[in-house]
């Protein structure tokens, strides 16, 4: 997606943007020195306590952003450059099963955007995994769908509903 189409789109959100691990700043095509990025490993992990400061959670950063109940009673979901891999299990398991029951109060909209179709597989391999090999039913019981920003530029298109 050409970066002023995708700049157009975040520059016209109004509702919440979660960055559950830090994120950068631009300034004038800079990066910024932003030491507020977390990266590590979830709490469940066994190590020794001398390497605990690798867990997010340990991180003088990591703060609540309630990133399951916003899940939960959001009525659109939107990634951006996510693997949903299995270190996010913990963030997003309950999410993707709940997507895969039926619900009497409509659909939830999902939408996932990769760079091509080995990253689509990908996701689809982690979704699987994550929801105990019942992918379909995200299909069947949300509105969800995955774009691939280096193939699918009119279907983006026509989401975000450029011209």
């Amino acid at each position: 997606m050409q970066e002023n189409r995708l700049d157009k789109f975040v520059g016209s959100i109004n509702n919440h943007i979660s960055y559950i691990h830090g994120e950068l700043h631009t300034n004038n095509d800079k990066l910024k020195d932003d030491t507020s990025i977390i990266l590590g490993f979830q709490d469940d992990i066994d190590i020794d306590d001398s390497f605990c400061f690798m867990i997010k959670s340990h991180s003088p950063y990591y703060k609540s952003c309630r990133l399951k109940f916003l899940l939960q009673y959001a009525s659109e979901v939107i990634f951006f450059g996510h693997s949903l891999g299995a270190s996010d299990y913990p963030y997003f398991a309950d999410f993707f099963k709940g997507l895969c029951e039926p619900k009497s109060d409509g659909f939830k909209k999902v939408r996932i955007f990769t760079r091509d179709e080995q990253s689509r597989q990908n996701i689809l391999i982690q979704l699987r995994n994550m929801n105990n090999k019942q992918t379909q039913m995200l299909y069947e019981y949300s509105d969800f769908d995955i774009y691939r920003t280096s193939m699918d530029q009119d279907k983006i298109d026509n989401y975000f509903n450029f011209e």
